[in-house]
């Protein structure tokens, strides 16, 4: 099994983590891992799309415009 990468962790965050209690950080470690199954999982491409133009209006209405146009060409690009 190949070992998988250690994320960058602000060291705010990592102190706050170890100030932990062993439980509350048993806590922390099964939420991550829960959440990260939710997103790793398989969803049906309107499903993404729904989530796309939800993110892309979210983006759009900051006024963030060349952020969304650069998001977009990648998506394209990606196909």
């Amino acid at each position: 099994m190949q070992n998988a990468p250690i994320p960058r962790v602000n060291p705010a965050d990592a102190r706050r983590f170890a100030a932990l209690s062993a439980e509350d950080q048993r806590l922390v470690e099964l939420r991550m891992a829960a959440e990260i199954a939710r997103l790793s999982r398989r969803r049906p491409r309107k499903s993404l799309v729904a989530q796309f133009e939800q993110a892309s209006a979210t983006i759009a209405a900051s006024g963030r415009a060349p952020a969304l146009a650069t998001i977009k060409r990648m998506v394209n690009e990606s196909r």
